[in-house]
């Protein structure tokens, strides 16, 4: 379900980080500042790869800068389990996932949430999740899922965003 992305853009180096398949149909869902460049410009193409999966081109279809999402066009036709649009309490075990600068392969890392709901920071202005655990450049874009495997939110500038994903 965790994917590696690489955004290209007209000028400027390209992105590498993470995404994985939304909850509700098969777009891939990713972080909005990993597709969008700092001279404003969006990516010309994005190429998927993953364990095992060959690499091929996903076409960008929407960027939500204000809560820092977008999404890719794909065609896999997978459903991961429905998303959760409950925040986790305090001290519960959460799972994260993503391609870590560096790192050859997609990666699994424990945490633990250590505060939950509006305003914890100024931007993105909605719920946030602060987990406690090992966040790196390159996990941007990766699921946060419960202890039951479902998708809470999306790692976002070392901070998951958690918004309604449910279809």
């Amino acid at each position: 379900m965790v994917r590696m992305i690489e955004a290209i853009f007209p000028s400027g180096p390209s992105k590498s980080a993470s995404a994985f398949l939304a909850p509700a149909a098969d777009p891939l869902i990713t972080c909005a500042h990993i597709v969008a460049n700092e001279q404003g410009q969006r990516a010309s193409r994005v190429f998927v790869s993953g364990n095992g999966i060959k690499r091929y081109e996903a076409e960008l279809v929407s960027v939500d800068e204000s809560y820092d999402l977008a999404s890719l066009k794909i065609g896999e036709g997978k459903q991961p389990s429905k998303g959760s649009s409950e925040l986790p309490e305090v001290g519960e075990q959460v799972i994260f996932a993503g391609q870590p600068a560096g790192v050859a392969k997609l990666s699994v890392f424990p945490g633990m949430t250590s505060a939950a709901g509006p305003g914890l920071l100024s931007k993105p202005s909605c719920d946030l999740i602060q987990i406690a655990g090992m966040v790196n450049n390159g996990n941007s874009g990766g699921p946060l899922v419960n202890a039951e495997g479902k998708i809470l939110g999306v790692i976002t500038a070392k901070y998951p965003y958690c918004g309604k994903l449910t279809s």
